[in-house]
């Protein structure tokens, strides 16, 4: 059982020392919240956060999600053809989704991110955005320069907070947070000087989360009542307009991974062996 093992991690830093985000804390955190109440993290979502503010098409789990017909299937280009993905690589993410898997619709997300944003809402309290305050301790530290992107968006994203990512945009501070699994990508922006919540999913390959991000940008200058600088003449290529740098790679062929194996036979050699994880034990490649 993966959550007996987590006695046996080594220790980052001293207890209480740091906030250090990690998914398995957060299960670890649910599972003593499951032994005081007798109740299931499923359960007690539902009860305190779902049914509350009627989020009645939003499930806790993958298997939940995908029993229904209207769950959001994902794709990805190969080959000059856009293939659908199984949602069978899905479930392991239930391993540790009380670190955050909900699975909602858009009316969904809309409800709740009305009960933070707005000064009335259900969710809405002082200790969810205090921890905006937060000091959190970078386990990996800075490892080079910060220098500002090329193209213009004055967005600053720095690391975690309790639960979400504190940054700014264009000066304002947001609270903003990923989703990401094998076959759709999400991402919400919450502020609570202008009182919106933005909510973004999408299916695809590797410029799903970018494209995401691009959405965010453009909403956020409309509700600013800038003149948005992401166009449709510019989101396709982007950063293109902005960069002389490669565009990164989003349709691969049976080729490009044939040259790959091929060009690093040798190397990869060197990897054959026994690797041993404290939490899920043995792989031997």
């Amino acid at each position: 059982d993966m959550k007996s093992k987590l006695q046996f991690l080594d220790e980052k830093c001293d207890f209480r020392s740091k906030f250090l985000y990690n998914n398995l804390m957060y299960v670890a955190g649910a599972h003593i919240i499951e032994k005081l109440s007798n109740k299931s993290w499923d359960t007690l979502m539902k009860e305190h956060i779902l049914d509350p503010l009627k989020m009645t098409n939003t499930k806790t789990s993958f298997k939940e999600a995908f029993e229904t017909d209207n769950t959001l299937k994902g794709y990805e280009p190969c080959n000059g053809t856009i293939y659908q993905l199984q949602v069978d690589a899905d479930s392991i993410i239930d391993l540790v989704g009380q670190a955050g898997s909900v699975h909602s619709t858009a009316k969904g997300m809309n409800k709740y991110m009305r009960s933070i944003v707005e000064n009335n809402g259900t969710l809405y309290r002082e200790l969810f955005w205090d921890q905006s305050k937060f000091e959190i301790g970078r386990y990996f530290g800075v490892t080079g320069k910060i220098s500002k992107p090329p193209y213009p968006a004055d967005s600053d994203m720095g690391d975690y907070t309790i639960s979400w990512v504190k940054g700014k945009y264009e000066g304002e501070e947001i609270l903003a947070h990923g989703g990401d699994t094998f076959t759709t990508h999400t991402f919400i922006t919450l502020s609570r000087q202008r009182e919106y919540g933005i909510f973004v999913s999408c299916t695809g390959g590797l410029k799903a989360r970018t494209m995401n991000q691009l959405v965010t940008w453009f909403i956020q200058d409309m509700i600013m009542d800038k003149e948005p600088w992401i166009t449709a003449e510019n989101v396709c290529d982007f950063p293109a307009e902005w960069s002389e740098e490669p565009l990164p790679v989003t349709d691969r062929t049976d080729k490009d991974w044939g040259d790959y194996v091929q060009d690093n036979s040798e190397k990869l050699k060197s990897f054959t062996g026994v690797y041993s994880n404290d939490i899920f034990g043995d792989v031997v490649i």
